[in-house]
């Protein structure tokens, strides 16, 4: 192997390794920025249903309008140029 190919090499191959392993031993560390002394994770007082009685048909009504709601969003938003990620279950 010549000089200029193991040159090459180290370029095309270690670098771009060493500095994806720099970015995530980064991405592992402590934040930048310390919250507040006292800020912590807000909590609701109040108990939380996560099975609630819906009736099937408010169920499929929902579900329906969910359906709707995501394609609509779509069409208006088709014609802007590059790429488009959206969820409509964040949205709705």
């Amino acid at each position: 192997m010549s000089t200029g190919s193991y040159i090459m090499l180290k370029v095309k191959v270690v670098i771009p390794l060493l500095l994806t392993l720099a970015v995530s031993l980064t991405a592992c560390g402590q934040p930048l920025v310390s919250p507040p002394e006292g800020a912590g994770v807000p909590v609701s007082e109040k108990s939380r249903i996560t099975r609630p009685k819906i009736d099937q048909n408010d169920l499929t009504s929902l579900s329906d309008g969910n359906g709707e709601f995501a394609f609509d969003v779509y069409h208006n938003l088709q014609g802007i140029e590059g790429n488009l990620f959206f969820s409509p279950y964040s949205i709705s």
